[in-house]
């Protein structure tokens, strides 16, 4: 998900710019966070007759007037929110570990799992189904990457955590006969 694809979305309710990058409400209001989107304006709604969403130069949003109870002005509220347009914004770093050595890469948030296996096997050289893929969550337990799914998990826990690095441990494969 990035910039650009999100803001096509702008003035659409937030709940449906989640569902239709296929996140939850909270999660997409975590990428906009992340992609320098501090609110999510739901209405283009013109006030003044200025409203503006160039890209690059920031987007000029406007809030529905807000009642300023210290006061007894009743005034639109204007608010300049600065979006970065850095193609790294929706990326995590990497780090995955195979018994001593670490490899370290870019991943894009809406990686999958055969995205992340081929960046394991071009750096380290391994066959496909050869390894596993695991993670620790925010409870420190190690969860195996198993799915597209998965991946995206990982990611999203390591934002809210606020890491900018997702720590990885490869393993044996697991053995299916042994289940």
């Amino acid at each position: 998900m990035n910039l650009e694809n999100v803001s096509k979305h702008f003035g659409r309710p937030l709940n449906d710019a989640a569902k239709s990058f296929g996140v939850s409400r909270s999660t997409f209001k975590r990428i906009c966070r992340g992609l320098g989107i501090k609110r999510w304006q739901s209405g283009k709604r013109r006030m003044n007759g200025n409203f503006s969403s160039r890209l690059g130069k920031g987007i000029n949003q406007e809030q529905p007037g807000r009642r300023n109870f210290g006061s007894t002005s009743m005034a639109a509220v204007n608010e300049t929110v600065v979006v970065h347009s850095s193609q790294d914004l929706n990326k995590m770093i990497v780090k995955a570990t195979y018994k001593d050595v670490a490899i370290r890469f870019k991943l894009p948030d809406l990686s999958g799992i055969a995205e992340l296996e081929n960046n394991v096997i071009e750096r380290l050289h391994l066959k496909r189904n050869n390894f596993t893929i695991k993670y620790q969550d925010e409870e420190g337990d190690l969860v195996l990457i198993a799915c597209d799914k998965d991946v995206r998990e990982c990611i999203e826990i390591s934002r809210s955590l606020k890491e900018t690095t997702v720590k990885l441990l490869l393993d044996l494969p697991l053995n299916h006969n042994a289940l």
